[in-house]
C-alpha cells in the first residue's frame, strides 16, 4: 500500500514536525506561549489524520462517509461533558471513582456508537471498528485538552518545561488509548450483530470488561506513579501527597521519575490496546468480503 504522498500521510508528517518544534521551543525557551500548540496539535493530530484517511475512496465501505464526522462529533460532545468531572481526579484519588468513571464512560460511548449506527443496515467488524474509532477519537480530543487545562490551572507554579513534559505524554498517548477502546468494543459488538440488529453475548461483555480494565489502569496510573516516585525518593508517604497540586514542591528528580513511570504505564496500556485492535483488524480482513483498508487496487492473492 502506497503511503508516501497520501493526503493523510502528508498531514501526519507535517503535524508531527510542528508538534516536535513546539515542544522543543517550550523546553528550550521555558515560555508558556508554546504550551497551547503542544496541547492542541497533540490532541488533534491523530483524530484529524483519521478523518482524512476515512475520506479516501473505498475506505469506509458500507459506512456512509458522512456518518464518520457525525460519529466523531457525538463522541466529542460526550468528551466535553466528561471534562466536567476532571476536577475530581485532582482531589484525593479514589480507586472506586476511577472504576466508576471507566464503567460509565465506556458504557456511554458504546451507547453513542449504537445510536450513530442505528440506520446502518450492515453491521460487521469493519464498520464497528471504523465508527468506534470515530466516536473514540472524538471523545479523546476534549479529554486531552481538558486534562491539560485543568492541570495547568490546578498545579501551582509548575515550570513550563515540567508541564510540557507531562502534556507530551498526554498528547502522544491519549488518541492511541482512550481513542481506540471504543473501536475495540465496536468491533466486538458489531461482529455478533445480525440483520443490522445489535446483539450482546458473552464475548461482547468480556470485551467491555477488558476495555474497562484498560481504562481503569490508564486513569489510576497517575496516582500510582506519584506514590512510587515519592516512595523511591525516600519521602514519607501521606494521602495528601496524592494531590497533583503538591507536585511543584517535588524535586526535579522526583518529577522525572514520575514522568518515567507514567510513560512506562502508558506504553504498556497502549501496547495492549494496539495488539488487541490489530487482532480485530486481522479478523475483519479475513472475514469481510471487502478490505478493511483501501489500497486503490485489488492486491488480494
Amino acid at each position: 500500500m502506497k503511503v508516501i504522498g497520501r493526503p493523510w500521510a502528508v498531514f501526519l508528517a507535517a503535524g508531527l514536525v510542528a508538534w516536535v518544534a513546539a515542544a522543543a521551543g517550550a523546553f528550550v525557551s521555558g515560555s508558556a506561549a508554546f504550551a497551547p500548540p503542544v496541547v492542541l496539535i497533540g490532541a488533534l493530530l491523530i483524530p484529524v489524520t483519521f478523518l482524512i484517511w476515512m475520506s479516501e475512496p473505498g475506505v469506509t465501505g458500507d459506512v456512509p462517509p458522512s456518518l464518520v464526522p457525525r460519529a466523531m462529533l457525538a463522541g466529542g460532545l460526550v468528551g466535553v461533558v466528561d471534562t466536567l468531572a476532571l476536577p475530581l481526579y485532582f482531589r484525593e484519588p479514589n480507586r472506586y471513582l476511577f472504576l466508576a468513571m471507566a464503567l460509565a464512560e465506556e458504557l456511554v460511548l458504546a451507547a453513542v456508537l449504537v445510536y450513530a449506527a442505528r440506520r446502518l443496515t450492515e453491521k460487521n467488524v469493519r464498520s464497528g471498528l471504523l465508527l468506534g474509532a470515530a466516536v473514540g477519537f472524538g471523545f479523546a480530543i476534549p479529554k486531552a485538552v481538558g486534562w491539560s487545562l485543568v492541570a495547568a490551572l490546578t498545579v501551582r507554579d509548575m515550570p513550563v518545561a515540567k508541564l510540557t513534559e507531562t502534556e507530551l505524554l498526554r498528547a502522544l498517548f491519549t488518541p492511541l488509548g482512550p481513542g481506540l477502546w471504543t473501536a475495540i468494543l465496536g468491533g466486538a459488538l458489531f461482529a455478533v450483530s445480525r440483520g443490522g440488529r445489535i446483539r450482546i453475548n458473552g464475548r461482547v461483555v468480556l470485551t467491555y470488561l477488558g476495555v474497562v480494565a484498560l481504562h481503569f489502569m490508564w486513569d489510576a496510573a497517575r496516582t500510582v506513579a506519584i506514590v512510587l516516585a515519592l516512595v523511591l525518593t525516600d519521602l514519607q508517604y501521606t494521602p495528601a501527597m496524592h494531590r497533583l497540586g503538591q507536585l511543584p514542591s517535588a524535586t526535579a528528580a522526583q518529577a522525572h521519575i514520575y514522568t518515567g513511570l507514567l510513560f512506562a504505564s502508558r506504553v504498556i496500556v497502549t501496547g495492549v490496546t494496539l495488539v488487541w485492535l490489530m487482532s480485530q483488524i486481522s479478523t475483519a480482513w479475513r472475514d469481510e468480503p471487502r478490505y478493511l483498508i483501501a489500497t486503490g487496487e485489488d492486491s488480494r492473492p
